[in-house]
């Protein structure tokens, strides 16, 4: 029996994979291995910026004309069956953007009216034609805010799943042809992680994922995105 701890020791020190002895009174032997999975996700929804702004001489008038686009584009979410619920953020602003001569006196006097909308897209076939209405309103800026996906907690629990399978098989495949056995899990590490930052906030039970914007309107583009599980596990061996 001391032999084939002794080459299984030896096999485990070629692979880098840590195995150790316990240290209570049955002297429990026991080998740890990392797992790891990657799954698809789908996305369902999609949180998108639509931004306006208007610029001018008469802050008066371009304020106008931003509210007037602002009218147009509520009738467009309303068309799309965006709701004021789905309708997280707006804000307005009005500044000046002047440009001054050498002797610090305003040269070019200019204001410009900012309006910007957060809305929840529930479809996201109908994003390109959302899109088109709301640049034909005025819209001039879009940004993708977050990818979300329906049971992801579902998803997430598959992973792991996925992920202690493979370490179980990776243990297996370490032992195989010693004559020992691979028991129990004595202990197991689940580190959550993916490619993509993962927002806190949870929308109606939805997963929400935040990445880079040109990384955003790629997974957009593929409907989809993907998680990864990593985890270690120590099992006993007999």
């Amino acid at each position: 029996m001391k032999l084939r701890y002794f080459w299984l020791i030896c096999i485990l020190s070629l692979l880098e994979i840590q195995a150790f002895a316990g240290t209570n009174n049955t002297a429990q032997h026991t080998i740890s291995v990392n797992g790891h999975a990657k799954l698809n996700i789908p996305i369902d929804q999609v949180k998108l910026g639509v931004g306006v702004t208007v610029y001018g001489k008469s802050p008066q008038k371009i304020e106008e004309k931003g509210y007037q686009i602002g009218i147009k584009l509520k009738s467009i979410f309303k068309k799309y069956q965006i709701n004021e619920s789905s309708i997280t953020a707006s804000r307005t602003t009005l500044n000046s953007d002047n440009n001054y001569d050498d002797e610090g006196k305003v040269k070019t006097e200019r204001y410009y009216f900012y309006l910007h909308y957060s809305v929840l897209i529930n479809d996201i076939k109908l994003i390109d034609a959302f899109r088109k209405e709301c640049i034909k309103a005025g819209a001039k800026q879009f940004d993708t805010l977050e990818l979300l996906s329906r049971g992801r907690s579902d998803y997430e629990a598959k992973a792991k799943r996925m992920a202690y399978q493979n370490a179980k098989e990776k243990a297996q495949a370490i032992i195989s042809g010693s004559g020992l056995k691979l028991g129990k899990p004595v202990s197991i590490d689940s580190r959550y992680s993916s490619d993509y930052a993962t927002d806190n906030n949870d929308n109606e039970g939805l997963g929400a994922v935040s990445v880079t914007p040109i990384d955003r309107e790629s997974l957009l583009q593929q409907k989809q995105f993907f998680i990864e599980e990593k985890i270690n596990v120590v099992f006993s061996i007999e």
